[in-house]
């Protein structure tokens, strides 16, 4: 028997199926992560801390990681805007690990200068004492070692 005829072939169709099946595990690991902003959160100890100057919140973002792949959240860019405004951004570089086959929820604390939100201080003080409800809008891109997630969602403050 030849070993140039009989093994080699063999070890190349097999690193060809390798890489087949690996290549089609990660395109579906790519599908299968989910990146979901859960919503926004006023921290009204925070904000009365910082005298109202600054609305502080908290980001809510589910990661969802249902693969037998562990996976990397890389950065997180975001804007914040209201009443068509820009009021605030994230911009957040480190690897947050996600375990396979787990869930995780991520909180973002953000503070945001509260006259950018109110005309004046008095009437911030009096929304936010009020829990009057105030919409942002929040949008970006949260990149992972999966791929990127597009985001552009209109959240309540509550």
């Amino acid at each position: 028997m030849d070993f140039k005829k009989v093994i080699l072939p063999g070890i190349l169709i097999g690193g060809g199926i390798a890489i087949f099946v690996y290549m089609n595990r990660a395109k579906q690991f790519a599908k299968n992560l989910a990146i979901q902003l859960k919503g926004i959160a006023l921290d009204f100890n925070k904000t009365k801390q910082s005298l109202f100057l600054t609305t502080w919140t908290n980001i809510n973002i589910a990661v969802n990681n249902p693969t037998k792949f562990q996976t990397k959240i890389t950065s997180l860019n975001l804007v914040i805007s209201y009443n068509g405004r820009e009021v605030g951004k994230i911009n957040k570089i480190g690897d947050l690990i996600v375990n396979p086959e787990s869930s995780n929820n991520l909180t973002i604390p953000v503070g945001i200068d509260t006259l950018s939100l109110f005309s004046n201080v008095a009437s911030a003080i009096q929304a936010i004492s009020s829990k009057l409800p105030i919409n942002l809008n929040i949008s970006g891109v949260i990149n992972s070692t999966a791929g990127n997630y597009s985001i552009n969602q209109i959240v309540k403050v509550v």
